[in-house]
This record gives C-alpha cells, sequence and structure tokens, in this order.
C-alpha cells in the first residue's frame, strides 16, 4: 500500500471508510498512522472517534477521553478555544470532498501544549446535506514551530544587528544584474521596506554623483580580475541625505572562472568619517599653533630608547617634513647632533638626572637647527612609570624661548636702568631736602636773634613783617617735609601680607587721638574686612583721611566721621570697570563737614591742589595726592562724593588679593 502524504491525509481514510472497511481494520491502520486522527460528531458536538496516537503523543487515554464526556475543547489549549469554535464553523460551509486546514495548541496531560497542524474533511452528511461528522488528521509540527521560531528570531538578530552597527548585505547577479538586499541596506539607502525591481541601476541612482565614475570602475576591475575589493564613497539617500559609506566584497564564480555573483557587506561610516574629518581639523589646528607658538611636543619610549615627534618638533630642528631626516631615527644621539659638544654633554647629564629623580622636570638647553641657527629651547617633562617604578616613557613639550629670553634681557636692562635712575632721585632728594632745610633753619635762628635783639627799634610793621617771615619759613619747611614724604611713598620695598584693616585704622586713630579729642571728633568706625596690603602704608591713608575731615568740619558743629567697608558685588564691579571674577572691597570714610562742589571731585586728588587759601586752612595741598598713590600702588580706585555743605566722601576700592 502506498501511504498518503500530508495533504491527502484525511481524504485517504474518508476513501477507506467509503470503501467499506471494517472499521476494527479502520482502527488498526489508523492507530499506526503517525498522526492523531478524530471524528468529530457535528450532530452532537462532540469527539466520536480518537485513535492510539492521542494516547502516544499527547498522553490521554481512553478513559481520559471518555471522562470528558465528548467535550472537545478540553483537548484545546485555552487560548486557542475561540480559534479552533471559529474554524470548525468552516466545515459547515465546505462542499463535496473538499478539505480545510488551521493550526492549533492541544493540551499534554502533563501540562505542557504541542503544535499541530489539523486537516480535516466532512465524513457524512444529513438527510439535509449538512456535515453529520468531520474526519480530522492532526499532525504534530511542534518541531517545525521551533526551527521556524528560531529562523525568525536569527533574522531578528540580523536585522537588529544590521540596524545597530548600520550595515547591509547584498547580493549582486551578474547575468540578470537583479541586487538583493537585506533590510539593513535598505534602510542605508533611505527605505523603510523592500523596494521591488531592484537591479545594478537602482543601486548605483544612490551613489553620489562625485563618486558614480570611480565606483563603477572598481566594479569593472572587479569583474575583470574576479577579486573583491573594498571601497569608500558616499550615498545619497532616498531622503536626499547623504551618507558617507564603506563596501567589503567577495566572488561567487562559476567552474570556469567566470564571476556569478558579487556578495557584498555596506556599513555606514559616516560619524567615523566625520570623526576622522574632526581629528584632520584638529591636527592641522595643533599644527598651525605649533607653528605659530614656535614649540612641539613628543614622547620618549624608555624600552627602545626612540622618540615620536610632532611636525612642530622637525620645524624647531629646522625641518620642514618628518621625511627630510631620512633613514635617521630620532633618539638621544639625534638630537645631540643638533647641539654644540659641550651642550650635548650636559643635556645628556640632565636629562639622565631628571629620570632618576624627578616625575617632572624643566629645563633649558641650546640647540642648533639644520640651517645652522642657534635657539635657546625649554623642556617640560612628565614621565610615566610602570606598577614596579620603572621608566615607561615621557611625555613633553619643547619651546623656543629665543626671543623670549632676548626680551627679558633686554627688560632686566630697562629694569636696572630704572632702579639707577630711582636711586639717583633719591640721593637728588635728599640733598635737594638738606640743602633746602639748610636755609630755612638760618632764616629761622637769625628770625629769632632779629626779635630777641631788635624787638623795640623794629616798631609795630616791623614785627608784622618779622611774624610773615617766620610763617613762611615753616610753611617752606613743611612743603619740604611734606614732597619727602611723597616721594618716598610706594617707592620701598616693602611686601604685602594680609592685612586686618581694623589694625591700620586703630594704629591712625592713636596716632590722631590728641586732634580728635581736642575737636570734639565724634567717630563711628564699623568692622573692616581683611585683605593682602601694605599696612603702614593702609594706615597712612585712614590718618590722611581722618585728617582731611577734622580740618574741613563745620564751624559751630561737632565733627562727625563714619568709616565703613563692603564686599562689593558682581554690579558694583561691572559699575567701576573692574574684573568681575577678582574680589574687592569697598571702604568709605565720611564726614559732615563743609563739602566741596562737584567739580572738584577729582582734582583734588593731584599734587599740589588746594581748594582754600593758606591762612583760612593750613596745609600743602599733598595729602590726598599721597593717599591717591597709596591706592594706585595696591591696584585700586579712590574718588570723592561731596556736595557744598553737606559734607563728603571719601571712597576707596581695594582688592581682596594681589596678583603680581
Amino acid at each position: 500500500m502506498i501511504m498518503p502524504g500530508k495533504e491527502n491525509e484525511s481524504n485517504y481514510f474518508k476513501l477507506l471508510l467509503e470503501q467499506g472497511m471494517d472499521g476494527s481494520l479502520f482502527e488498526k491502520i489508523t492507530d499506526f498512522f503517525p498522526a492523531i486522527v478524530y471524528v468529530y460528531d457535528a450532530e452532537k458536538e462532540q469527539l466520536g472517534y480518537v485513535n492510539r496516537q492521542m494516547k502516544e503523543v499527547l498522553g490521554y487515554s481512553y478513559e481520559d477521553i471518555k471522562s470528558w464526556d465528548g467535550d472537545m475543547m478540553r483537548l484545546v489549549f485555552k487560548d486557542d478555544v475561540d480559534i479552533v469554535k471559529s474554524e470548525l464553523k468552516r466545515y459547515y460551509d465546505l462542499e463535496g470532498d473538499k478539505s480545510y486546514s488551521f493550526g492549533c495548541r492541544f493540551n499534554h496531560k502533563e501540562g505542557d501544549f504541542f503544535h499541530f497542524r489539523v486537516k480535516g474533511t466532512v465524513l457524512r452528511r444529513g438527510v439535509d446535506g449538512k456535515p453529520g461528522s468531520i474526519l480530522f488528521v492532526a499532525q504534530d509540527i511542534s518541531k517545525e514551530v521551533a526551527s521556524e521560531k528560531e529562523i525568525a528570531a536569527s533574522r531578528k538578530l540580523i536585522c537588529d544587528s544590521e540596524e545597530l552597527l548600520k550595515y547591509g548585505t547584498w547580493k549582486y547577479e551578474i547575468s540578470s544584474g537583479k541586487m538583493f538586499f537585506s533590510e539593513g541596506m535598505y534602510k542605508l539607502l533611505g527605505y523603510d521596506a523592500p523596494v521591488a525591481d531592484s537591479d545594478f541601476e537602482f543601486f548605483l541612482k544612490h551613489v553620489h554623483q562625485d563618486c558614480l565614475k570611480e565606483l563603477k570602475a572598481v566594479f569593472n576591475e572587479c569583474l575583470k580580475s574576479a577579486q573583491g575589493f573594498e571601497h569608500n564613497f558616499e550615498l545619497v539617500c532616498d531622503g536626499g541625505q547623504p551618507r558617507s559609506v564603506s563596501i567589503k566584497t567577495r566572488i561567487v564564480t562559476n567552474a570556469d572562472g567566470k564571476v556569478e555573483s558579487i556578495l557584498g557587506i555596506t556599513w555606514d561610516i559616516t560619524r567615523y568619517y566625520s570623526l576622522y574629518r574632526d581629528l584632520l581639523e584638529y591636527k592641522n589646528m595643533m599644527l598651525e599653533k605649533e607653528l605659530f607658538l614656535n614649540n612641539g611636543s613628543w614622547e620618549y619610549y624608555a624600552d627602545s630608547g626612540l622618540m615620536e615627534w610632532s611636525v612642530g618638533m622637525f620645524h624647531l630642528y629646522g625641518y620642514d617634513k618628518p621625511d627630510e631626516i631620512g633613514d635617521l631615527k630620532v633618539d638621544r644621539a639625534f638630537m645631540n647632533s643638533h647641539q654644540l659638544a659641550e651642550e650635548a654633554i650636559k643635556s645628556n647629564h640632565s636629562w639622565v638626572k631628571a629620570l632618576a629623580e624627578n616625575d617632572e622636570f624643566i629645563r633649558e638647553e641650546i640647540i642648533v637647527s639644520r640651517q645652522g641657527h642657534t635657539k635657546l629651547v625649554e623642556t617640560y617633562g612628565k614621565i610615566v612609570r610602570d606598577k614596579t617604578g620603572k621608566v615607561e616613557k615621557v611625555l613633553g613639550t619643547t619651546r623656543d624661548i629665543t626671543k623670549l629670553r632676548e626680551y627679558e634681557l633686554k627688560l632686566e636692562s630697562k629694569v636696572a636702568e630704572l632702579a639707577r635712575s630711582n636711586k639717583d632721585l633719591e640721593e637728588f632728594a635728599y640733598v635737594a631736602s638738606h640743602d633746602l632745610q639748610e636755609p630755612l633753619r638760618k632764616i629761622a635762628t637769625f628770625s629769632e636773634r632779629l626779635n630777641s635783639k631788635f624787638t623795640e627799634l623794629l616798631g609795630t610793621d616791623g614785627k608784622v613783617y618779622l611774624d610773615r617771615m617766620k610763617t613762611a619759613s615753616e610753611n617752606m619747611r613743611m612743603l619740604i617735609d611734606n614732597l619727602l614724604e611723597f616721594s618716598r611713598t610706594t617707592r620701598n620695598h616693602i611686601f604685602f601680607e594680609k592685612t586686618d584693616l581694623n589694625e591700620p585704622l586703630s594704629g591712625a586713630l592713636k596716632e590722631l587721638e590728641l586732634k580728635i579729642e581736642e575737636n570734639n571728633v565724634r567717630l563711628i568706625a564699623d568692622k573692616l574686612p581683611v585683605i593682602e596690603a601694605i599696612p603702614s602704608q593702609i594706615q597712612q591713608l585712614f590718618s590722611n583721611l581722618i585728617s582731611n575731615a577734622i580740618k574741613f568740619a563745620q564751624p559751630e558743629s561737632i565733627p562727625e566721621i563714619r568709616i565703613s567697608g563692603r564686599l562689593l558685588g558682581y554690579d558694583d564691579k561691572k559699575k567701576n570697570g573692574l574684573s568681575e571674577w577678582q574680589g574687592f572691597v569697598e571702604v568709605r570714610v565720611q564726614d559732615n563737614g563743609i563739602g566741596f562742589e562737584k567739580e572738584y571731585e577729582e582734582r583734588i586728588f593731584k599734587i599740589f591742589q588746594r581748594l582754600h587759601g593758606k591762612s583760612e586752612y593750613p596745609g600743602s595741598g599733598i595729602g590726598l595726592a599721597i593717599c591717591k598713590k597709596i591706592i594706585d600702588h595696591h591696584k585700586g580706585l579712590i574718588y570723592a562724593e561731596s556736595e557744598r555743605g553737606k559734607g563728603s566722601s571719601f571712597i576707596f576700592i581695594l582688592p581682596e588679593k594681589q596678583y603680581s
């Protein structure tokens, strides 16, 4: 007997029954058939017959099935019950000997389930022509489903990999011109779904015009030589977006060695190409920077003794390109060849010492360029060691400091010249003050003698003239003293130190204690901040400002002086044109004196500038000029705010830290 194929199983059993086969023989045949055979009673809507394979495949015995009262749905997996009920209805519409197949899952007695392909046909019809019983053959396809799932999972994995790694695969059949693309390839070309009738011309349509000629030539050479190739070019996606790609191919040939097809993989290198361009631009920028700053970078490898130089290093040594050194290796010997003999010995000694003792070093050396020009260079190196402390390599930079050193020498010369000039000025000031003080002392002495010996002969007018002479000489002496004080201010080399401004203020108040008591001054001082300053000069500053406030007090009123300080905020610093990142403090010395017009607010800080006569308010006109000079030395600002008859405020601003 010839066994039927899977497509004709149900019709085969139907044929056996129609030919009048004995029921017991039918059962024997179906029991040996490698599939579940069962008959569904359509009129009673229950199972009428199942073969022995039910137990072999699903583990259910005749008694198990009998206990179901013919309920076929007990066999069906719960999630497929509605599907099977829906599929059963189709058999009521079958005509003649037609059959119908569907897939579902059947429960195993042990709790698992299996996939089946179920094919059925009407076995018997009633008088009304409706199905009386339906014959089914259920073939276990669990392995096929598992294989299909594995294949689907593999395909999905490939698709996901292509999408993640941005690549696609393709096959080009030479005879037909057809090209078969993977999903990833379509996505590279800008399509979300496959495109019908994809061929080589379709592929070329997406190649950038500037790359088309070269790519065609590469393919033609591939066909001639029967050799695979790698090539980079630009695609233009379906949406017009440019994309840099790289392809790699393998050739498939026939027995005659003729190319039948080309297999290829194409991946998106846009990001990497962009990074490469950025890296190239960065290298060019660094080269321009090295050439502009006349420096270079290098690495020294301890195991080989060789060095790797940037292009800037080669330029330092007089080579326009690295390959101009020929077969020479860049090492210490090469560097020594660009030094005078004594310099080479000294350089090697400092190099060995640096490697042995330091992790970082800075040294200077003299080199001779390829063209014979002598240069002074400064090298900074950082040593990289392994876990045992052994030197692995040294990273470093070298710069040409020849011009810098020339500028330093010129500056040192100018500083020395300035120092000599200042010394000469100091000597001149000392001599001038000494020589000027001598005649003043004689005038004062002879005036006293004249007054004591000839007072009766002088008369009233003579005494007036004599008093005026004494006053003039006293004013001259005070003026000379103040000039000396002005010249000495900020000239002495006194270092800045951390200063609590309350301390120099206290010193100034002690110095003026008698004057404050005599004038019955009411003084209010807030707590002041701490800055870097020269305490002696700040004390002189407070002393001059407080003395000034006492001198110009309102007649017939109690003098009041208020001193306050604060840190400047962002807006205040911006308003005064100060550095926004640096800290500044503001100190205000405010009085209730006679004040002055706004037009004099800047003029009063100039030397010898007076707003009142000497007879009315004595003084030399130098005190506020000294204040301005002290503030300038501290890199600060000073200004005044005043109104006639309403007092004055002197405000000075000083940095918290001094940056020399």
